[in-house]
């Protein structure tokens, strides 16, 4: 938090890009038992093959990839949020990628990280809790901790 009030959003957004990541994988791993460091052929359906051109075994999976595998062997639910989100998420992480924490050399800018939260807030967020009420999670918390205050 106090890096976002001086204007530090690399951090941020290198949390939010993780997030993104890990939200497929756990789907994967939760409704598929697929791992996506290492991905057998035989869970890769016909019309993603194309995932695994120039690739030998075992098949790890990029962030994309590991979204596209589970939009198509996961529940309806998945396959809906990709659908509606892909373009904007690919935006997001594109982002990241050209970011000083990533790829590039540029910081995060204030707007591309409102384009961040705001992605979080209004829409990951709620996909993954929906998710989670399989596994009987109860919710986030409503705030940290007051012991661990930020100080100015």
């Amino acid at each position: 938090m106090v890096r976002l009030r001086r204007g530090r959003f690399d951090d941020a957004t290198a949390r939010v890009y993780r997030l993104i990541e890990w939200s497929s994988q756990w789907l994967l791993e939760y409704h598929q038992g697929i791992k996506t460091a290492d991905v057998p052929e035989s869970c890769i359906p016909p019309n993603l093959k194309h995932l695994l051109v120039g690739k030998s075994e075992p098949y790890k999976l990029s962030l994309v990839q590991g979204w596209e595998l589970a939009s198509s062997v996961c529940d309806e639910d998945t396959r809906m949020f990709w659908k509606r989100n892909r373009e904007r998420m690919i935006k997001l992480i594109s982002t990241r990628n050209n970011s000083v924490l990533a790829h590039g050399f540029a910081p995060i800018s204030d707007s591309e990280w409102k384009e961040m939260e705001s992605f979080v807030e209004e829409v990951l967020l709620e996909f993954i809790l929906n998710q989670f009420v399989a596994v009987n999670f109860r919710g986030m918390p409503n705030q940290l901790p007051t012991a661990w205050g930020l100080n100015k």
